[in-house]
């Protein structure tokens, strides 16, 4: 039997990177195996196998009553919503396997609800009203326009009728992936982990640029008020000071800016200190290296605060062993601020990327329970809510089309309520099991709704509430 190691893998494909760790070690999680998986039948088959175990053990085994009852917390700390009990079902695999389990009890149908991209429409609203930001991106989804159309359009410097599939999927990651303040290398990763997308670094720049553009605003919005490097500064009592008294260097001390605030954090300080942090050899921006002395200064600061980091990086600290991973706890340690959304909702002490989603999220998801409030207050049985997607069962010897425009109309007077301003839209299907692909069948005048009939041959289970 072949046995496969990482050196040998590496050596036979230099054209695809190895994701290390932080420790320099290579990376085993399912994520950075994805791109061998296309050149190398094991790696593929070991994918497989893990997604299986994880199917099973998470969601199949849990599946063999005839009626599941899952519990839901209305608020967790992001502002959404989260399912637990007998089955999560917030986060059911959206693979046809599984979903279509689910069916409604006998003599009923599902109105499949889905909000349509809300939470560009969320963060369009929070440009306007909570940033006071003239938003393109409202005025795009007011016109009816596509916003992955139009992306896709700029970046191909193609006519939007012109757009291909494969070009409008290319620009999903970065429309939903942009407003969390995602860089480039977790760019990449989000779109070949939710869409199957493989981007290259000049993809990913490429589609930046164009989403910059076409919606200026989010220059505003993607703008930090918290100085990381002046928080670091404070947390770690960098001042000129204690830096001279440390080091012997005037350079802070003595500089005719710093006059009169040498017992107070300095933010360059701060920066020099995330750096030496990160980097196994800091340099200045000459090129020279930093002074053993600076460096002794941080680590000894950074020594006498660790308790206050994970358990996982405390030993880096007493080691002093710089990495991505450590740089990235100290500025998450720091780099936390307060948020509201734009219903008055706080979350406090938020990282960078928490607090721009919950800006959208939260607002897309108070819209989403106002709507399942009137939905219920209506009389529908909800049987499962999932964020942005509602599942009701309703008699099916009723007025399908009725019903669904009854429950569209419901889902959009709750969320314009916290989104006055930007257009929210519903999209529906009448189903008899859960399915992802599911679509409105109408008859030519538009006036009746059919049941959507997905593959046959599925396993069945009554969905319940």
């Amino acid at each position: 039997m072949q046995v496969f190691v990482p050196e040998t893998l590496e050596a036979a494909h230099p054209e695809i990177p190895f994701p290390r760790t932080d420790t320099g070690k290579y990376s085993t999680s399912s994520e950075a195996l994805q791109d061998l998986a296309d050149v190398v039948p094991f790696v593929k088959l070991l994918l497989e196998c893990r997604e299986t175990e994880k199917l099973v053990s998470s969601f199949l085994c849990k599946m063999g009553r005839k009626v599941l009852h899952p519990s839901f917390n209305v608020l967790v700390v992001s502002g959404r919503t989260s399912s637990f009990g007998e089955i999560n079902a917030q986060n059911l695999p959206t693979r046809d396997e599984v979903r279509s389990c689910f069916v409604p009890s006998p003599g009923h149908v599902f109105i499949d609800a889905d909000y349509k991209t809300i939470e560009l429409a969320t963060l369009a609203q929070a440009c306007v009203a909570q940033f006071g930001l003239d938003s393109q991106m409202a005025a795009a989804i007011n016109a009816d326009q596509d916003l992955h159309t139009l992306v896709a359009a700029r970046v191909t410097s193609k006519d939007p009728e012109e757009v291909t599939k494969a070009d409008r999927k290319k620009a999903k990651p970065i429309n939903f992936g942009k407003p969390g303040g995602m860089g480039a290398a977790k760019l990449k990763q989000y779109a070949k982990a939710s869409y199957g997308v493989r981007l290259t670094d000049e993809e990913v720049q490429n589609l930046s640029d164009a989403w910059f553009e076409l919606f200026p605003e989010m220059k505003g919005f993607l703008g930090d008020t918290n100085d990381t490097w002046a928080e670091l500064a404070r947390f770690l009592e960098l001042t000129p000071a204690s830096h001279y008294e440390h080091t012997g260097d005037r350079r802070f001390y003595g500089h005719p800016d710093n006059k009169g605030r040498q017992q107070k954090p300095h933010a360059i300080l701060g920066a020099m200190a995330l750096k030496v942090f990160r980097e196994v050899a800091p340099r200045i921006g000459t090129g020279k290296p930093y002074p053993a002395t600076d460096l002794d200064y941080f680590w000894s600061r950074l020594e006498a605060r660790k308790d206050l980091l994970p358990s996982a990086v405390q030993s880096a600290v007493t080691q002093r062993q710089p990495s991505p991973r450590l740089h990235r706890e100290v500025r998450s340690l720091v780099g936390r601020a307060p948020v509201f959304t734009l219903t008055g909702r706080l979350r406090a002490r938020a990282t960078y990327s928490a607090r721009h989603n919950t800006v959208f999220q939260g607002l897309a998801a108070d819209g989403a329970k106002l709507a399942l409030w009137l939905l219920w207050r209506a009389g529908y049985r909800i049987v499962n809510f999932i964020h942005n997607q509602v599942l009701v069962e309703v008699p099916a010897n009723s007025d399908l089309k009725k019903r669904a425009d009854d429950i569209r109309d419901l889902m959009v007077e709750g969320m314009k309520a916290v989104v006055p301003d930007v257009k929210v839209g519903v999209s529906y299907a009448a189903t008899d099991r859960w399915h992802k692909d599911a679509e409105a069948v109408l008859d030519n005048k538009g006036k009746k709704l059919s049941l959507w009939h997905p593959p046959q041959g599925k396993g069945k289970a009554h969905a319940g509430a």
